[in-house]
């Protein structure tokens, strides 16, 4: 199983899925994919 970095880059993690990183959506992506374990329901 890959563990992600402590600390991720949002705008390159952005970058890479062709999105514009607007304040909201790096926000978000700090939240999903910042580190430690997340359960989210939506």
């Amino acid at each position: 199983m890959n563990a992600l970095p402590a600390r991720i880059d949002t705008v390159a993690l952005l970058g890479a899925a062709r999105m514009r990183p607007t304040r909201q959506r790096q926000a978000l992506a700090e939240l999903f994919f910042g580190g430690g374990h997340r359960h989210v329901t939506a």
